[in-house]
């Protein structure tokens, strides 16, 4: 996934946290939802 911009601008726009981290990994994130921004990516 690629990223652009202000990371600061980015985090203003989180709209929700998701409680649903993937328990079979070392890093347990949960899945942001972030509002009127796009995000691209292989």
């Amino acid at each position: 996934m690629t990223v652009t911009g202000n990371l600061r601008d980015l985090f203003s726009r989180l709209a929700l946290v998701g409680n649903d981290p993937y328990p079979y990994s070392t890093t347990l994130a949960p899945s942001l939802v972030f509002a009127d921004v796009d995000f691209s990516g292989a």
